[in-house]
């Protein structure tokens, strides 16, 4: 069977007539999302200004089209029988993502490489071979309808009818405000919580989602699988940022082991984290770095109380002391016993000594440490910074503008005022215009704290490097260079891939977290 997109052709070759024919055959093309090279939809406003042409222009030469498929249904399904098949496809599971779909009907034949799955769903429509609300598509991100401009291609988006999304919606708002109290949520506490309105089949559906969620980050402990959100305000998320507020960097141990003590002060709604979640946690999320047992935090800063800034001040000047003398000063600032309790013994400024047993507890502040001894640690916390006040600093209606200042900085980061470069994936050495700053893990997909991260780019030379990559021709997978088992309708590109599999990478572009070249799912 030949494409949809081959069909569609032949159909409208036989349906669109008159002196600029050619023309109004690309708009149709155009209009269905059958030549973006994204997966985005275009508006008519953005037709009229590729053909020199006003919105209305373009209204009147698709009626006439719509006109004409509206008036035999079965005649469209006849002449576009892969059509069957895809809506066929789009609505056979309740909730699942896009990527999915594409990829069997890629490999199955019944698409091409550039089709657009909300081009088909808005001919069907158009057609009235389906209901405008029977199926869409939505970003399990932001949770919301997907914008026109937005690529239904990235792995973010989900494809299911208004209700399922709704009623799964409802259930993912409700995950992601779990961890708040606790800091981080067990999946058994999770799943629990979801039993009460939604069946196995679902449930499990909800946290295949949530994996797949760009600011929720799910770690293990060895026993039990812990999740929290990293964009949301939580127990833990504020802690570290309180961290921040005094020190840039502290002992890993030392900062594991306050944030798991001012966890554990409070009363708990479900299962508090145990210290091994919390370190993975720390090992894994790019809002840390660990240089020989040194943590660097590059999360934001939280102002601290009236109370810890008198316990900063103080412990500033002693350096260590015990709680009882931690307690009188305090009650001599006028400060009450029950805040006190609280706040000295379960700030995540405060570090206690327990080593010496009971009643001998010594307090201190958590403490620093000084990257400036190592040049290449400290390039690397001066981009991360950078990375990270940019990020701070936009919102979404920045989107355009942030992402180009960021591509900025990070060939700063790869290219150093450096004429040339070698590519990561074939070695050449080329000129530094020839090369890309080219994500290792989608961008899309990348939580705040990731693409903060200077290590989740590589360079990638324009002579098809950049593009195999993009496309998942190659992959890397144990530092070495792989040709998947995706290909291509282009012999060349699959003959270059295999060529190239098995070639080392160089270390330089295998630093940061080892997940960032893990396909997408």
């Amino acid at each position: 069977m030949s494409t949809f997109e081959q069909q569609f052709f032949e159909l409208i070759q036989s349906s669109v007539a008159g002196r600029n024919k050619d023309r109004n055959i690309q708009i149709a093309l155009h209009w269905y999302g059958l030549v973006n090279k994204g997966g985005s939809m275009p508006t008519l406003e953005d037709i009229g200004i590729a053909y020199d042409m006003t919105r209305e222009n373009v209204r009147q030469i698709l009626d006439r089209f719509q006109r004409h498929i509206r008036k035999d249904g079965a005649a469209l399904i006849e002449a576009l029988p892969s059509l069957q098949v895809i809506l066929g496809r789009l609505h056979q599971a309740p909730i699942e993502f896009a990527s999915h779909i594409r990829s069997e009907l890629l490999q199955s034949g019944v698409i091409a490489e550039h089709a657009s799955l909300r081009g088909v769903l808005k001919l069907a429509g158009e057609a009235g071979l389906i209901g405008k609300s029977s199926i869409s598509f939505y970003s399990i991100q932001e949770l919301e309808p997907l914008s026109q401009k937005a690529d239904e291609y990235e792995g973010y988006v989900v494809c299911a009818s208004a209700s399922e999304f709704h009623r799964f919606r409802k259930a993912l708002v409700g995950c992601r405000a779990l961890p708040g109290y606790d800091g981080m949520t067990s999946l058994s506490a999770l799943r629990a919580f979801l039993a009460e309105s939604l069946s196995d089949e679902d449930i499990e559906t909800v946290v295949m989602l949530l994996r797949r969620t760009a600011d929720v980050t799910f770690v293990s402990d060895g026993r039990e699988e812990w999740f929290l959100v990293e964009s949301r305000e939580n127990a833990l998320m504020t802690s570290c940022g309180k961290v921040k507020t005094l020190t840039d960097a502290c002992d890993l141990n030392v900062l594991v082991q306050t944030l798991a003590n001012a966890i554990r002060f409070r009363t708990a709604k479900h299962s508090r984290p145990t210290d091994t979640a919390i370190q993975c946690w720390i090992e894994t999320s790019p809002l840390f770095s660990i240089d020989n047992g040194s943590c660097s935090l590059h999360c934001s800063s939280v102002p601290l109380t009236e109370i810890e800034e008198a316990i900063v001040q103080y412990l500033s000047t002693k350096g260590q002391c015990g709680f009882r003398e931690l307690k009188q000063h305090l009650l001599g600032l006028a400060f009450g016993e029950a805040s006190i309790n609280k706040y000295a013994t379960a700030s995540p400024v405060v570090f206690i000594d327990k080593s010496l047993g009971k009643g001998s507890h010594i307090y201190h502040l958590v403490s620093g440490y000084d990257f400036l001894d190592d040049p290449e640690v400290g390039k690397y916390m001066a981009f991360k910074q950078r990375l990270t006040d940019l990020a701070l600093a936009g919102t979404d209606r920045d989107a355009t503008a942030i992402a180009r200042r960021e591509q900025a900085i990070l060939r700063d980061w790869l290219f150093d005022d450096r004429p040339s470069e070698s590519c990561a994936i074939c070695g050449r050495l080329l000129p530094v215009s020839a090369l890309v700053a080219a994500h290792k893990k989608k961008r899309s997909i990348c939580t705040e704290a990731e693409r903060s991260d200077p290590f989740i780019v590589f360079p990638l030379c324009l002579f098809g490097c950049d593009y195999m990559y993009e496309s998942g021709v190659l992959v890397v997978e144990a530092g070495m260079v792989r040709a998947s088992a995706i290909s291509t309708d282009a012999f060349d590109v699959d003959t270059i891939a295999r060529g190239l599999d098995g070639r080392l990478i160089d270390s330089r572009w295998l630093k940061g977290n080892d997940d960032y070249f893990d396909p997408v799912p």
